[in-house]
């Protein structure tokens, strides 16, 4: 100040330079990390904050975290290693979507039904309906199909009844197995239903991702009070599945079609 002036102003200035050189130096290491957060990701572990996950999975500590990326669409993502909260999962509720898709990591380690996207889903529907229009354009389908028709048109005349139709209708399915082939592909492309976003809800892993989420916030007595894999209930249960059991499908991590998903079901 002009009252008190520096007694040594050359060598304030020099400091003052080595600090301008320092925080300088602090800044683009924040910038960078803030980058990498972004576009190369960092380790799992500087991004989600969950030490007994990582003593359970300690493999799951270093798998790349990224945040930040700019995609309204979805919230967050996960593909082998790499981890994946967008600008839109951080803005709404970053940890939720951080272990949901952490979810999805410890599917791949364990081996448990696998999650995916609607465009996946549609996939799926496509092949199962496409699968059953096949089955039935086969020459044996159409002639079990004929072998058939007599057997209605004696039902339908009133000179058989229906007990005789099903035995005599297990007989042509014996000697044309394409008939019991095509209504398994019927059954599951009926499970499996025309709404890809309804089919992605009720893929095994991402039911599983979403109780997790359900879950995030329990103490250790509520979660042996309430059982994950019951259907949600607002008075008996809210923290368990939001998807019955039974309608969920499970997919192996070639995307083929498993026969059973969580608890066997």
């Amino acid at each position: 100040s002009k009252e008190y002036p520096d007694l040594f102003p050359k060598d304030l200035s020099a400091a003052q330079k080595i600090l301008r050189e320092e925080n300088k130096a602090k800044k683009e290491l924040v910038d960078a990390y803030q980058l990498d957060q972004v576009y190369r990701g960092v380790p799992a572990n500087l991004a989600i904050e969950h030490p007994e996950l990582y003593k359970a999975y300690p493999e799951l500590a270093q798998i790349t975290a990224k945040q930040g990326v700019n995609r309204p669409d979805y919230r967050g993502s996960y593909s082998t290693g790499e981890l994946n909260v967008t600008k839109r999962g951080l803005s709404e509720d970053p940890r939720s979507t951080a272990l949901h898709e952490m979810q999805h990591a410890i599917q791949e380690i364990e081996g448990f039904g696998v999650g995916g996207n609607t465009s996946q889903a549609q996939q799926l529907i496509n092949e199962a309906k496409n699968k059953v229009f096949l089955l039935k354009e086969t020459d044996e389908f159409k002639a079990a199909d004929k072998a058939m028709q007599p057997i209605w048109d004696d039902y339908f005349a009133g000179k058989i009844t229906k007990d005789d139709v099903t035995r005599l209708g297990q007989a042509v399915e014996k000697q044309y197995p394409v008939v019991q082939e095509w209504r398994t592909a019927s059954d599951i492309a009926q499970k499996i239903g025309g709404d890809p976003y309804d089919a992605y809800k009720r893929l095994v892993g991402e039911a599983e991702s979403r109780l997790t989420q359900t879950r995030k916030d329990l103490s250790s007595e509520d979660r042996r009070k309430y059982f994950p894999f019951e259907l949600q209930d607002d008075v008996l249960n809210p923290y368990g599945l939001d998807y019955p059991l039974n309608t969920l499908i499970n997919l192996d991590r070639q995307g083929n079609l498993v026969e059973k998903g969580l608890l066997g079901q």
